[in-house]
């Protein structure tokens, strides 16, 4: 399983940590070693009995390796510090990076999601569109009918009776109904040519395209309100 860059340079800080320390305690040692080199040489001969020598030999080495110690010590906490710093500001920028990545995700999933739920809705759409349009064609089938069976009354009427004044009379109210039906007819026509050649992408839009004309076309003004109606 690979590592991930918060990964890699915590590894990378942690071994730079590593070789400095590391390079402190060397140089510690090689401090100490020369140090007491240093003091063999120059008072020549072994191990004494005696305390004085002793003390003085301590005094020597916590004169000379104490400074250095501390100096080393100073020098080790200044560049692990430093270090420190160097990986808060690298973990800040990989966080920054993720938050990015994230943020650039949950964009490109909500731009997803829309297209998605336009595409539904522009579905949806279609086949509302597509039941509304032989909802009209239905109507204007009725009406075809309502208008050719007024045309066979009135038809009878002359046969009957001959075009005379009472026949005429008699007539007035069927061809009037014959009348009202074709405009219907000529006007539900009308509504299914310009349903079919708008674009609608949800069914909201085809309720408020259609459903005043619709109603107007059958009621005529009696209808004064259309309640609203919000798709679901």
């Amino acid at each position: 399983m690979s590592k991930g860059p918060m990964s890699e340079t915590l590894r990378n800080s942690s071994d730079k940590i590593a070789g400095y320390w590391a390079f402190i305690v060397f140089v510690a040692v090689c401090g100490v070693v020369l140090t007491v080199l240093a003091y063999r040489m120059k008072f020549n001969g072994g191990f004494s009995s005696t305390s004085a020598d002793w003390s003085s030999f301590g005094s020597y080495v916590g004169g000379v390796l104490g400074p250095l110690i501390s100096f080393l010590t100073l020098l080790a906490v200044i560049k692990t510090v430093a270090l420190q710093r160097e990986l808060l500001d690298s973990q800040r920028t990989e966080f920054a990076k993720m938050d990015a990545h994230q943020q650039a995700a949950s964009t490109a999933q909500h731009q997803q999601l829309l297209a998605a739920k336009a595409e539904l809705d522009a579905t949806r759409a279609q086949a509302y569109l597509a039941t509304q349009l032989q909802f009209l064609e239905t109507l204007r089938a009725h009406y075809k009918r309502e208008a050719d069976g007024l045309a066979d009354v009135i038809t009878r009427l002359i046969d009957t009776n001959g075009f005379n004044a009472a026949a005429q009379i008699a007539a007035e109210e069927p061809l009037s109904k014959k009348q009202i039906a074709e405009q219907k007819i000529a006007d539900l026509i009308g509504l299914s040519l310009e349903l079919t050649l708008k674009e609608f992408s949800t069914i909201t839009e085809i309720k408020k395209a259609c459903a005043p004309k619709l109603l107007k076309i059958m009621y005529g003004d009696q209808i004064v309100e259309i309640p609203s109606s919000q798709e679901q």
